[in-house]
Parts: structure tokens; C-alpha cells; sequence
């Protein structure tokens, strides 16, 4: 294969470039990587399947010159069925259907659903008072003296910064739920995004009553996921239950002919623990959220309710669990303060009946109610789809980015690296027309300003870094970089930017990319290609 130099007006030169297959993938598509860099580069970038043929920009030193100019593009093979070199003319149709999601990275914008604030917010006035013992209990030290370490910047240097990035504290013990949802990537595939969509959003709509029910302070939605916080631990056990109880009675009442909309529930964790920090984009951070999301995330499975000890602890004599039954997992990781247990038997009473209309608009943003409306009985889904086609899905390019943070810093180092790099990328993604979706996922109109924002991106960090030299601990590092581009639902007022594009661009810059390479799909290179200069 070759690398093709390509500047502003086309092809200027070649040079070699080493190919390698890369591991299979339940995807059938033949996949290509390309790299795209300013010099004749020998370099292996394998790549899943699901993601087709993809371009890649790795690291070098960038001058200030425009996205398309003086740029390399090479091509090699990244999961075809033989070890045939595949050429940088790959179609882009090779990628998997553009509604196929496989994993499906959603935002954490505010949730508008979310219930009444009912902890107390800290005030700017009162905020700096209560910081230490916040964040200190939001935080498991690992090394001796790190805890007073901290102590010493919060009440410092970092008072300051922290109420840049703080939202609100729970500084009692509090409970956290993660729900996960499983069966996707079929059903998109089948089904297309819009389907894939109602089937979340009829979620939403079956759980939100359950969680107001039972008292949560703060819901977050990502995709198909829920976390969400409560005061009180057996609340959100309960919750739990009877969440995992009222999609199983939503599921078993759908007919034969509509068994495509059941809500396949992966499972559900809740963890307990003192401190938590709900920072300014309602990212939940510190050992309770991490655990939750490990449990929800990882653990659960088969439509299971997996908690934790302390979680069971706190709920063994409510009167609610008399019947049920703890099971150990096989998971005892004392890092995520094992051991687990799945709960199961008989538990009740349940406040609330599971059944809620299709047209139930109580807990849902209106431009959402399209979308859970698909799944009444007598519902014209044509006409529905047709309506949400013409009026929401548009094409965009997607460009996310993998922030990698040293994992040696404390929490509160770490989120304000975070904050610190998301306040340096704005300016520059609003300047290519841009706009931040959420902190690592943006959306451009043009591929060659997706591209653009990339290249000065990588250049601001270098320069960050490199005034940085002898600071190794708040270097900045995008480890990765990908864009695709197509239709995405697009639902204003909402979470909702789904389809393909953030599927692979999230599947090249977050799984696939290293040391600040930039993926990109051969769509985009086709796209810069054929602009006028």
C-alpha cells in the first residue's frame, strides 16, 4: 500500500506504509486504516471491523496551517478476511449500517426529567467552607499522607478552582443506581435509530415515576443508561426492584408481533458510601459513583440487581426485603469494595403499578414523546417515523476525543485537569463552527472544520505541555481522535444525538486511537479531498 501526501489541491507525492489485520469482530465489513500525518510515516493501526475502512492522523509536530494542507494519507488493513493490503480507495460503504449502534456513547447533559432538587445546594458565599470535608470524603486514598496532601491544596490553590467545576456536594452517606440496558446493536441494526431511540425513551418513561416515587435527588441519563442518587439507601434498592420488576411486566404484556419494542434490561447496581461531587456537566465523581458504575456497568447481567455489602448492610431489616434473597457473585474486588450480591425473591409492597401509557408525557421533555408514542398499540409508526426523519434527522460530522488523565492524581486534581482542558477546547471548537454536545463529543456541519478542530486541538495541548515540562502530573493528553460523519437524530432541548457517526467516532477515538492519533473514516478524507481550495 501507499502513503499519498494530499495538500489543498489534491495528490503531491507517496511513500510505503506497513499494513496488519487486526482482531476479529462480530461485524462482517472489511476495514481499512489510513494514516494522515505532515511526513512519510511507517506505522500499524488495527481497527474493528464494525468501523469499516477509517484514516488516521498520528502524532507530529503541526505548524499553524490549514486542516487540508501537507497532509499524509496512507492505508492499511484492519480486519479484512485474508492479510490483503486493502487501498486507500476502501469504500466507505464498508462500514457497518449507519443506524448500527455497538456501543452507543450518550451525553451527560443536565437531565431535564430529573427530580426536585431536594439536597442542599452549596452557595458560592458558603461553598469554600465545606470543600475539604466534601471532596475528603468523596476520595479513597490508596497512598499514606495523600489525603492530607490534598487537604493542603483544597484549602490553597484549589478553593478557587473547585467552585469552577463544583455543582453541589452530598457529604452524608449516600446511595447511588446504575442501570444498563443490553441488546442494542441487533435491534439498531434491524430496526434503525429511530426504534433504538423509542425503546430508551419508553424506558424513561416506564422508570422515571418509580425513581420520583421513591424520593431521588439527582438523575442523570447516558443513552440507555440511568444514574441516579439517593439519601436514602433502601430507596434506591427499592428502586431497583421495582424498576427490574415493572420492565418485566412491560415486556411479558407485549403481543408476539411487537416483541422487537421489549426493553431488555442488563441489569442494575447500587452502591452506598459517604461523599459524592456532582460537578458542573452532572458528572457524579468519588468511590460511591465509581463503584455504582462498576456494578452496573460490569457486574449485572441477565436483568439482574447486584449490590453491594454495604448496601445490603444498610437494608437487611426493612421490612420490604423480609423475602428476598442475597446471592455472592463471583466478584470480590477489594478495590471496588467487595463482595457484590444479587438480590432476588419475593419484596414489596411496590408503590407503583408498572403501567404507564404510551402517551404519558409526565415525566418526559415534549419533543421526546414522538418517540415513546411508537410504542401505543393503535400508533401509526410510519407516520411517526416519517415525521421525526423529516423534522430531526440531519447530517453532521462527529469528532470525539479521549482525555487521558494521570491515574496517580486525586479526584479533585483530576476533574479540574478535566475542566481545565474543556475550557481550553471550546473557544476552538465554537471558532470551526462547532458545537460541544458534551466534553468529549462534538459536532461540526463541515468535515474539513471536524478535522480542522482536531489538528488544533493536538497543537494547544503541545503547547500546553511543553510550558508544562517539569510538571509531569497536569500534562493534558488527548490519547485519541476519531470522526465519522452522517445522520443523526438530532432532538433539540434533549440528550438525544444517536446514530452511527457517534458509534464509530467513539469506537476510533476511544477504543482504537493511541498517542494522540487522529481516525477518521475514508467518507471524511473523501469529503476534505473534493472541497475547492
Amino acid at each position: 500500500s501507499e502513503l499519498t501526501i494530499v495538500n489543498g489541491m489534491g495528490i503531491a507525492g507517496s511513500a510505503a506504509i506497513e499494513c496488519s489485520p487486526c482482531c476479529s469482530n462480530q461485524f462482517s465489513s472489511e476495514s481499512a486504516a489510513v494514516l494522515v500525518t505532515e511526513s512519510p510515516l511507517t506505522a500499524s493501526v488495527p481497527l474493528p471491523q464494525s468501523c469499516g475502512s477509517s484514516f488516521a492522523v498520528p502524532e507530529s509536530p503541526l505548524p499553524p496551517a490549514s486542516a487540508s494542507a501537507g497532509h499524509v494519507w496512507g492505508t492499511k488493513n484492519a480486519g479484512t478476511d485474508n492479510d490483503d493490503v486493502v487501498s486507500d480507495s476502501a469504500s466507505a460503504d464498508a462500514c457497518s449500517d449507519a443506524g448500527a449502534l455497538s456501543r452507543q456513547v450518550s451525553p451527560r447533559a443536565p437531565a431535564r426529567e430529573a427530580a426536585s432538587r431536594k439536597s442542599r445546594v452549596i452557595t458560592t458565599a458558603s461553598r469554600r467552607a465545606h470543600l475539604a470535608t466534601s471532596l475528603q470524603a468523596a476520595i479513597r486514598f490508596p497512598k499514606e499522607g495523600q489525603g492530607e496532601q490534598v487537604h493542603m491544596l483544597l484549602n490553597t490553590e484549589f478553593s478557587d478552582q473547585a467552585e469552577d467545576w463544583i455543582e453541589r456536594t452530598y457529604e452524608q452517606d449516600v446511595a447511588v443506581l446504575v442501570s444498563d440496558l443490553s441488546g442494542f446493536t441487533s435491534t439498531t441494526r434491524k430496526h434503525c435509530i429511530i426504534h433504538f431511540a423509542s425503546i430508551i425513551v419508553r424506558m424513561r418513561q416506564i422508570c422515571l415515576p418509580i425513581f420520583h416515587g421513591y424520593g431521588a435527588v439527582h438523575i442523570t441519563t447516558e443513552a440507555d443508561n440511568f444514574i441516579v442518587v439517593f439519601l436514602d439507601v433502601a430507596d434506591a434498592v427499592k428502586s431497583a426492584v421495582e424498576m427490574q420488576n415493572a420492565i418485566r411486566q412491560y415486556t411479558e404484556s407485549l403481543h408476539s408481533d411487537r416483541k422487537h419494542f421489549q426493553i431488555k434490561l442488563n441489569g442494575v447496581g447500587v452502591h452506598c458510601a459517604p461523599g459524592l461531587i456532582l460537578d458542573r456537566e452532572d458528572g457524579l465523581h468519588g468511590e460511591c459513583a465509581r463503584t455504582a458504575y462498576h456494578i452496573g456497568e460490569d457486574l449485572a447481567s441477565d436483568g439482574n440487581v447486584i449490590i453491594s455489602a454495604s448496601a445490603r448492610s444498610a437494608i437487611q431489616h426493612d421490612p420490604f426485603f423480609a423475602g428476598a434473597k442475597f446471592t455472592q457473585t463471583h466478584d470480590d474486588d477489594s478495590s471496588y469494595g467487595g463482595p457484590f450480591f444479587c438480590i432476588s425473591g419475593s419484596m414489596g409492597p411496590f408503590k407503583s403499578s408498572g403501567s404507564v401509557a404510551a402517551d404519558d408525557p409526565s415525566f418526559l421533555h415534549p419533543g421526546l414523546m414522538p418517540l415513546a408514542k411508537r410504542h401505543h398499540p393503535g400508533a401509526d409508526i410510519d407516520d411517526i417515523d416519517g415525521m421525526l426523519k423529516s423534522t430531526c434527522m440531519r447530517a453532521y460530522t462527529v469528532l470525539m476525543i479521549n482525555v487521558a488523565l494521570d491515574d496517580n492524581l486525586d479526584l479533585c486534581a483530576r476533574c479540574g485537569l478535566k475542566f481545565k482542558a474543556s475550557d481550553m477546547f471550546r473557544p476552538i471548537v465554537e471558532s470551526h463552527n462547532g458545537r460541544m454536545e458534551e466534553d468529549v463529543l462534538w459536532i461540526f456541519k463541515e468535515p474539513a472544520d471536524a478535522l480542522e478542530t482536531a489538528l488544533q486541538v493536538r497543537r494547544a495541548m503541545n503547547t500546553y505541555n511543553d510550558e508544562l515540562a517539569s510538571d509531569s502530573q497536569n500534562l493534558l493528553r488527548v490519547e485519541g481522535y476519531g470522526i465519522h460523519t452522517g445522520e443523526l437524530l438530532m432532538i433539540e432541548g434533549t440528550d438525544v444525538h444517536w446514530g452511527d457517526p457517534v458509534n464509530t467516532a467513539s469506537k476510533l477515538g476511544q477504543d482504537v486511537a493511541s498517542g494522540g492519533d487522529i481516525l477518521i473514516m475514508p467518507i471524511i478524507k473523501d469529503a476534505i479531498e473534493s472541497e475547492p481550495t
